[in-house]
Formats: C-alpha cells, structure tokens, sequence
C-alpha cells in the first residue's frame, strides 16, 4: 500500500495506519519490497508516519473518543514498530536477510 500525499488525518480514510505493527517491514512504512526503496524512501515514508502519529497523540488524553480507541495501541507502540522498520530496511545486511 503506497503512503497517500497527503496522508489524510482522519484514520477513517486511510487504513496504512493499521500496518504500523506489521511482521512486514516494508509495509509498516507503506512500502513494498517490489517497490526497491531507495534510503531516500525509507526515510521520508517513516518521517510522515512518525508526524502523522505524533499528531494523534492529543487523543491519549481523550480516551472516550472513538478514534482514541481505534488509535490505542498504535498511540504508544507506533514509532518502536517504525524505527525499527526504518533501521532495519537501511541496514544493507539486515535488509538482505529479511529479502529473502
């Protein structure tokens, strides 16, 4: 699933937010391996999800908000599941070992 731009801010009209905990590193940054990712790509697509979390951090204070508990877990665990996503993607070696 490619990362939409804009990435819309109401999580209803996007579900690539529900990849963040993914086994798969590429679409927990809204990549794909046939894609071939640059570094450039693996970085800008982590960028914009770890922005796009970090303004729904608010509704943790909201937990009465449906969209609070839509967003609950992603609201704490996101950004780890992200930058490992990231780290790992731009580690040649690691890369390599979970191609294949």
């Amino acid at each position: 699933m490619a990362l939409p731009n804009p990435i819309p801010d109401n999580p209803l009209r996007w579900d690539g937010w529900k990849n963040y905990n993914s086994d798969d590193l590429y679409a927990r940054l809204c990549l794909s391996y046939e894609s071939n990712p640059s570094p450039d790509q693996i970085e800008e697509n982590c960028r914009q999800l770890l922005v796009w979390w970090q303004k729904k951090l608010p509704l943790k204070n909201q937990p009465s908000n449906p969209l609070s508990q839509m967003l609950r877990g992603g609201l704490d665990e996101a950004p780890a599941f992200l930058a490992e996503a990231r780290t790992k993607l731009l580690d040649a070696e690691l890369r390599s070992v979970f191609d294949q």
